[in-house]
């Protein structure tokens, strides 16, 4: 699963469980999973950075070993700093379809995304 749609700039990323960013200059790949705890209390984030030789090349732990959570803005700070590209949601799964090729219906496995979660959490 590597495809991805691309969030625009004006969307609110806390409306997606799992969204990454794309580095261009090495093809690193930020990956972000929200943290809901209510809907009165801002999002947070886990991160993985991931590169092309090395799965897990960059993992947030806190001392205590759980994992390092970012607010929004300093997930986004955080991939800005870095050079990481626009945010993108991930695919989560695949789907079996139906294509129509030269008159015979044929099997075909597609990308399956998010539906935005539309929940008001307060800003960071």
């Amino acid at each position: 699963m590597s495809e991805s749609i691309p969030i625009p700039a004006y969307a609110n990323l806390t409306q997606y469980k799992h969204i990454q960013c794309v580095r261009p200059t090495d093809g690193l790949v930020m990956r972000a999973q929200r943290i809901v705890v209510d809907e009165h209390t801002p999002i947070r984030w886990t991160i993985v950075v991931e590169g092309k030789s090395e799965q897990w090349r960059d993992l947030g732990w806190t001392e205590d070993g759980t994992r390092e959570t970012y607010s929004t803005s300093e997930l986004k700070e955080l991939a800005k700093k870095a050079g990481f590209g626009g945010w993108q949601q991930s695919q989560v799964g695949e789907m079996e379809g139906l294509a129509l090729v030269d008159g015979d219906e044929r099997k075909i496995r597609l990308p399956q995304y998010q539906v935005p979660d539309l929940t008001p959490y307060p800003v960071d």
